[in-house]
């Protein structure tokens, strides 16, 4: 809930605002005999919403019938206010600086006086919801349009053009969902209504089975590509990065797993580094994501002296990350050790989703980047509850202009669950996977090398 001083604050820019409106400025007589009725719509919607609490559709209806709350919320959004709506209910807030002024049509759409019937949906909203979603995208896409992270009443939607070249990192301790969360993040960007390209880095052996089968083990329709690793449909080596990137280029829009897991790690980053490097040079601002996991391990805050692979590495992702965008290529960095990916590249990403940690150092990390990012309210709130967050449970947070914030329940996946941990006596589901088509294949056979360099 707003603090006292915040209601005051509130309450005396309605008191400015009802002396320095226009309407007010040559006194009551010389103003026409609608103006007076207006006067005490507006006067009246800001004495209910001036507590800066949400209110019902109805109370408003109520008190304001015949479509003077529409003309009501008008006036008040053109003399530097704005409204949170929250499925059936309204917040009265001052505008920030450099907010957007909202379109009072889709403000109210899907209301209507003569049809609106108070249902389950209408959200009650409590007063720790009130501190969580003081600056939030409230505005839900369908799918078709953006990514949805988060099912109703969360409703966490971001836009296709925004998710596209974001450049965000998900980070949290092992086991609270975090590469869950990234699945449902490329369950987005394989639906065929997004339709963005996407490269996912793999260094755990799960990604292949868990987005190329449904949720029980069946074949997905979600056609994807998977170099090296047990469920690869062509092997790699160490040295095929930068062929890689061509074959990515070359196939595109077909999505692609590079799964690294059976490579030692000085292995690992050598196939990563060539590929990144590769991909930032020949990429023409084409859109593209890059999902990296375990992304610590690829772009570590002390790097290894005595391996070049790793140094750059580490040079090729800052370089997407703080680049990528001109690009075209938008990143996803996740990784359960916030404290040891490098603090140059973490502090470069504007979109953050952050679970449950419990260490100092790791939650010290996040500190670090939300204190240059988001207010000191949302800041401390977040720190308070990432210990005793739930799995499943995040917050989201973007920097920039518009900076936003949220708590929301990850939605469920629709594809095979593969990182997720077997309990004991159960009975392991084997995953059948989406055949790659030949057309692919062949063009994958002509790029790229077996063990013995000969040509397959």
């Amino acid at each position: 809930m707003f603090s006292p001083k915040h209601i005051e604050e509130t309450q005396e820019e309605v008191e400015k605002v009802r002396t320095l409106t226009p309407i007010y400025e040559n006194g009551l007589n010389t103003v026409s005999p609608e103006v007076p009725d207006k006067k005490e719509s507006r006067d009246l919607l800001l004495d209910l919403m001036a507590d800066g609490e949400y209110h019902d559709i109805t109370e408003i209806v109520e008190l304001l019938p015949n479509g003077k709350w529409v003309e009501a919320m008008k006036e008040l959004i053109e003399n530097k206010f704005t409204f949170d709506r929250r499925s059936c209910v309204f917040r009265l807030r001052r505008r920030l600086r450099d907010e957007e002024m909202p379109s009072v049509v889709q403000l109210v759409e899907n209301i209507s006086e003569k049809n609106y019937v108070k249902t389950p949906e209408t959200v009650e909203v409590t007063e720790t919801e009130l501190v969580l979603n003081e600056e939030v995208l409230e505005t839900v896409e369908p799918l078709e349009h953006g990514m949805l992270l988060s099912d109703a009443p969360d409703g966490l939607a971001i836009s296709a053009s925004e998710s596209a070249v974001m450049t965000a990192a998900i980070l949290a301790k092992k086991g609270s969902g975090k590469t869950y969360l990234g699945m449902v993040i490329a369950e987005c960007f394989l639906s065929d209504k997004l339709e963005i390209p996407l490269l996912i880095i793999d260094p755990t052996g799960v990604w292949s089975p868990g987005l190329r089968s449904m949720a029980d083990g069946t074949p997905s329709s979600n056609q994807v590509l998977t170099l090296g690793g047990e469920y690869g449909d062509f092997p790699i080596t160490s040295s095929d990065g930068a062929r890689i990137a061509d074959l990515l280029l070359e196939i595109r829009p077909f999505p692609m797993i590079v799964d690294v897991s059976g490579f030692a790690p000085s292995e690992q980053h050598e196939v990563v580094a060539e590929l990144a490097q590769r991909l930032f040079t020949i990429n023409t601002r084409s859109p593209i994501h890059v999902i990296i996991d375990e992304a610590d391990e690829f772009a570590p805050q002390v790097s290894n002296a005595d391996s070049k692979h790793h140094r750059k590495s580490l040079g090729a992702i800052d370089r997407l990350v703080r680049r990528g965008r001109s690009k075209g290529i938008g990143v996803t960095l996740i990784t359960q050790r916030s404290a040891v990916i490098s603090k140059n590249v973490l502090s470069q990403v504007d979109t953050l989703f952050v679970m449950n940690m419990v260490s100092p150092a790791d939650i010290g990390a996040v500190e670090d980047w939300m204190k240059r990012s988001v207010k000191a309210t949302h800041l401390n709130t977040c720190l308070g509850h990432l210990p005793n967050l739930s799995p499943g449970v995040a917050y989201y947070m973007c920097s920039g202009a518009n900076p936003k914030f949220r708590k929301f329940n990850v939605r469920k996946r629709l594809t095979f669950d593969s990182s997720r941990t077997p309990k004991p006596g159960e009975d392991i589901i084997k995953p059948v996977l989406y055949q790659t088509p030949e057309d692919i294949m062949k063009i994958v056979r002509g790029k790229l090398t077996c063990i013995n360099n000969t040509v397959i």
